[in-house]
């Protein structure tokens, strides 16, 4: 985005610059470089601003200059071939280059203090990548209320639980919105039929021939509102339906954590060296049979033949489940069996959040 307009006191002649331009090319009202200057009828430069500022009088003689004389082409090319300094970075240019330099060439620092430094002009591009932009969570329009930086996003979407079933969410959302704009079409082609309807009743009403014709097409069209009537009915079902599953995606998953009653009954436990980290192992079961894990653990050694605990029988999948892994230094792959038995192959110590599986 471009600056502030430019004034004789948005800038100042460089030091080592030309000592009689800084003598004679100064405005006489505010003693800055002049800019934008015009002449009055004696000859004395004042720049336009300063000059309406006064109340269109000369700052040098009195004289009242409401149609200030221009001062020609020649005094502007030297006007614009002096050396002034920016007045953001200091830079020595000619006056000329400054307003060019200022909007897409001089280094500001981000206003949002990320560290980045950015040209005026690009500022709007830089939002798209700056740190500390305020962001809202990916789940935003499904509830989550998280507000935070750029910077911190991650760290956000990596615990959001809302984030997990995301993809499943906007699936939902995409079928409802097709569904709404078919039945909106549909609503709009009963109206039109609906129309059409009652402008063949009224024009059979004034027929007095009683055309089989008319008759036959009157009850065609009333056959196919009734038609589209129960098509609209069916669809209003569905969207009915769609919402009621968008509503059991979203609803809070039941976590089962070590040592609690549920593992205890069911002899859910770590085992073969394995024990918590800092947060416990957990694991729970969605509306639709997906199995959520979450949590790290510690202090065993992956092994293919040793399991490091057996999931309760309503948790376990159909076929063999092979699921990234992430231990904090490498990547890795746990293994689950419909026996229920987990195994941590190949990485030290890690199951992350978000790993999921379908169990019927």
């Amino acid at each position: 985005m471009p600056g502030p307009p430019l004034t004789c006191e948005s800038f100042t002649y460089a030091p080592d610059g030309d000592a009689a331009a800084k003598e004679h090319f100064s405005c006489p009202a505010s003693l800055q470089p002049l800019y934008d200057p015009v002449q009055c009828k004696k000859g004395h430069y004042n720049c336009r601003d300063c000059l309406k500022k006064g109340g269109s009088r000369c700052a040098v003689c009195g004289e009242m200059c409401r149609a200030a004389i221009d001062v020609g082409l020649g005094v502007k090319a030297v006007l614009d071939g002096l050396k002034v300094e920016c007045p953001d970075c200091g830079i020595v240019i000619t006056r000329d280059r400054l307003p060019n330099h200022r909007d897409n060439v001089c280094p500001l620092p981000c206003v949002r203090a990320c560290g980045a430094t950015v040209s005026r002009s690009a500022a709007a591009a830089h939002e798209s990548v700056c740190q500390q932009l305020l962001v809202s969570c990916d789940a935003a329009e499904y509830g989550c209320p998280w507000k935070g930086t750029r910077q911190e996003q991650a760290n956000h979407t990596a615990a959001c639980g809302l984030n997990g079933v995301l993809p499943a969410l906007r699936l939902m959302s995409d079928r409802i919105t097709k569904l709404r704009d078919a039945h909106d079409a549909q609503d709009k082609q009963i109206q039109l039929l609906k129309r059409e309807n009652a402008a063949q009743a009224k024009l059979i009403k004034g027929l007095t021939d009683g055309s089989a014709a008319q008759t036959a097409r009157v009850t065609k069209l009333e056959v196919q509102v009734a038609e589209l009537d129960e098509e609209n009915r069916e669809q209003e079902l569905r969207i009915g339906m769609l919402r009621d599953q968008l509503d059991e995606h979203t609803a809070p998953l039941e976590w089962h954590e070590l040592g609690d009653a549920f593992c205890k009954k069911h002899g859910v436990k770590l085992r073969n060296g394995w024990d918590p980290d800092k947060r416990t192992f957990r694991f729970a079961k969605d509306a639709h049979g997906f199995v959520h894990l979450d949590g790290f653990i510690k202090g065993g050694k992956p092994d293919d033949d040793k399991a490091v605990l057996t999931l309760s029988e309503d948790f376990r999948p159909l076929f063999i489940e092979r699921l990234a892994a992430d231990s904090g230094r490498k990547f890795g792959e746990v293994k689950i069996v419909p026996s229920g038995e987990l195994q941590v192959r190949v990485a030290y110590g890690g199951i992350s959040s978000g790993m999921t599986f379908f169990a019927e």
